[in-house]
């Protein structure tokens, strides 16, 4: 450790942080904040939340399949110089495009060519290759109802006041998750999202007849339909953009810090866009293996 001209002696690191810790975040941003100014090529782009690093930038013929060449091997010997390597098993590709068949570029990684994949979980968002949010409505829904079946199983007999409370605390965030970004523009997938705040004001109140009001539920348990939510944290996030931009940032860096900031990537391009999101382990002070996180 140094500060202000004065070094610590040495000390070994035998062991690792746990994940979910509170100084895992920290010491990832001192160890790594120095990849984040490295001279990528133009138009390439790092960000990263947490302990994710994620590497994209638009490609439209193959010859920028040098430019992502190049710009890996610049990442590594960053991470070889201070004893860190990519850790192989976690790292994917994925080409975001509309395109039928858009170019899959072969992307080495210490001689190894990094998994191509149509989808993944960034952040607690599935991602896919062709950007519809299906698969996230999917996800959210399935979650949504299986967390909602444990409540009613373990805590049925507590009363209404309590699975409100459950239901509020552990299963509305999950369905307002990223909501600026992802606010559905189908009306079905908004109706499915709607369908499961119903099926919890049944589950809350135990009630299963036909005849029942669900908007009456739904009132009484004090329910904002999930789509005034979403609108209420698009405002939210519109108004922070603008108050950025009023106080000196421009319009690009404004979006780039909140979507930075939500986990998130654009999701329209006019060609198509890479994304490789990795993660890292260190070979010099931890066991072999062992992640950071």
């Amino acid at each position: 450790m140094a500060l202000l001209g004065s070094t610590s002696p040495p000390c070994s690191v035998t062991s690792g942080v746990p994940q979910g810790s509170i100084l895992g975040p920290l010491l990832f941003i001192l160890t790594f904040d120095g990849i984040f100014c490295l001279p990528l090529s133009a138009s390439s782009n790092l960000t990263g939340y947490t302990s994710d690093v994620t590497y994209s930038r638009p490609i439209s013929s193959a010859s920028n399949d040098l430019t992502v060449a190049n710009d890996l091997d610049l990442i590594c010997y960053w991470l070889m110089d201070r004893g860190f390597k990519l850790n192989h098993s976690k790292v994917k590709v994925m080409v975001v495009s509309r395109k039928r068949s858009p170019p899959h570029p072969v992307i080495l990684l210490h001689g190894q060519p990094a998994e191509h994949v149509k989808k993944f979980k960034l952040l607690g968002v599935m991602i896919t290759s062709d950007m519809p949010w299906g698969t996230r409505i999917d996800s959210v829904t399935a979650k949504a109802k299986k967390l909602l079946g444990f409540l009613y199983k373990t805590f049925k007999e507590a009363g209404p006041t309590c699975l409100a409370k459950l239901y509020k605390s552990i299963v509305l965030h999950h369905l307002d998750y990223c909501s600026p970004v992802r606010d559905p523009y189908h009306m079905s997938h908004s109706e499915r999202l709607e369908k499961v705040q119903s099926f919890s004001a049944r589950v809350i109140y135990s009630n299963w007849s036909r005849n029942a009001s669900v908007s009456a539920m739904k009132s009484s348990l004090q329910l904002q339909s999930l789509a005034s939510r979403r609108l209420c944290n698009k405002l939210s996030c519109h108004r922070i953009l603008a108050w950025r931009i009023l106080n000196g940032a421009s319009l690009s860096s404004a979006l780039s810090s909140r979507m930075h900031h939500a986990g998130v990537h654009p999701t329209r391009t006019s060609c198509p866009c890479i994304a490789l999101t990795s993660g890292l382990y260190t070979i010099g002070t931890l066991s072999s293996g062992q992640s950071l996180e």
